[in-house]
């Protein structure tokens, strides 16, 4: 465990080096926000967040957050990153994260009337699937409880989504894009080692 910690903390260095050198060749025709914020600041990583100001997201959330999300805002309270259609998003600071239903209320109609009702299996219990990449939502009765935890850009964004009925560690992170559909990660980290790896190739 503390291996792959260290190792996705270097690869967030790395790409955070990498990545703000090729915003700042690009921040002149940038729209993007999030690009503006990352060379304005020399880098995608913001300063970590405390123990307490996580717990106080917890509590008023009333979810415990998952430990790699947990170890990731201890390492950098948010950060800007590239996302598939190529706008780059924000990953909002602990302190900022809110239940989709109450930050959108637009997004979450919109994703809530294309997605369906189907029979639901998290990618934890489908051996090797680290990443799914679906049309639509694969039950929209699961956005209740999501979390949005980055900014939300033409109807997307990044949620964390709490599976109840599957024990209270069950989690998983839904990419969501209004051109590519709904991509699932097994986990925060899963999502991140991609989206970087993504990037890097995409942006360097």
């Amino acid at each position: 465990m503390m291996d792959d910690r260290i190792e996705l903390h270097n690869l967030l260095l790395f790409a955070s080096q990498r990545l703000t050198i090729a915003f700042q060749q690009q921040e002149q025709s940038s729209a993007d926000p999030a690009v503006r914020l990352a060379v304005s600041q020399g880098s995608i990583l913001r300063s970590p967040a405390t123990s307490e100001t996580i717990a106080a997201a917890e509590e008023r959330l009333g979810i415990d957050l998952p430990a790699d999300y947990k170890s990731f805002l201890q390492f950098s309270n948010g950060m800007v990153i590239p996302m598939i259609d190529g706008h780059v998003a924000e990953l909002l600071r602990v302190e900022l994260i809110k239940p989709f239903s109450c930050a959108d209320a637009h997004a979450f109609a919109l994703w809530n009337d294309q997605g369906s009702q189907e029979a639901f299996t998290p990618l934890s219990q489908i051996p090797g699937d680290l990443v799914c990449f679906q049309e639509n939502l694969p039950d929209v009765r699961l956005l209740t409880d999501a979390v949005l935890i980055s900014d939300v850009v033409n109807s997307g964004g990044v949620l964390l989504c709490p599976f109840k009925s599957f024990g209270p560690d069950a989690f998983e992170i839904w990419e969501l894009e209004p051109w590519a559909g709904c991509v699932r990660y097994r986990n925060f980290a899963a999502f991140l080692r991609e989206r970087i790896r993504a990037s890097l190739g995409e942006w360097t």
